[in-house]
């Protein structure tokens, strides 16, 4: 497993790994790696790595990527992970309600409000589509699987 902080995480996969809960017995872990989501190279050699062949992936960006990334480093990433064949991605994505975009002009902090229809184009041409999504107060939760085709490599 990828994450960012690796605290709550790690919280979540010591309880799942105890004896009779759901990852009992299997080798999961968590590496930290530093990630630049504007360059996908480094997670390209990342998922194509021999620690990966064989691994179980998916990837989650909560408050994050999908949010503050522009459309070209969102294409960029979910390609790269459509590419490795992660089979499921999750995340939030802005909100488009007026109280999300009030919310958002008293910050200084850049959000992309795409709202799901803003963010579903940009999943379709990264090979994924959105399997199911759920409104929050000030977002929508996503899960994305994979279409049927995958952008080639270039």
């Amino acid at each position: 497993m990828r994450s960012r902080t690796g605290r709550p995480s790690a919280r979540a996969l010591l309880a799942l790994s105890a004896p009779a809960e759901p990852l009992h017995g299997l080798a999961v872990q968590f590496q930290h790696h530093a990630d630049d989501w504007n360059d996908t190279a480094p997670l390209a050699r990342l998922l194509g790595s021999p620690a990966a062949r064989g691994a179980i992936i998916a990837a989650s960006s909560e408050g994050g990527l999908f949010e503050y990334g522009n459309d070209e480093a969102v294409v960029a990433n979910l390609t790269a992970l459509a590419r490795a064949g992660v089979p499921i991605v999750a995340g939030s994505v802005t909100s488009t309600s007026d109280v999300r975009k009030r919310m958002i002009a008293q910050t200084r902090f850049r959000l992309f409000a795409r709202g799901v229809e803003g963010f579903a184009p940009l999943a379709e041409r990264s090979g994924y589509a959105i399997a199911k999504s759920r409104t929050a107060v000030v977002s929508e939760q996503v899960l994305l699987r994979p279409r049927a085709t995958v952008p080639p490599s270039q």
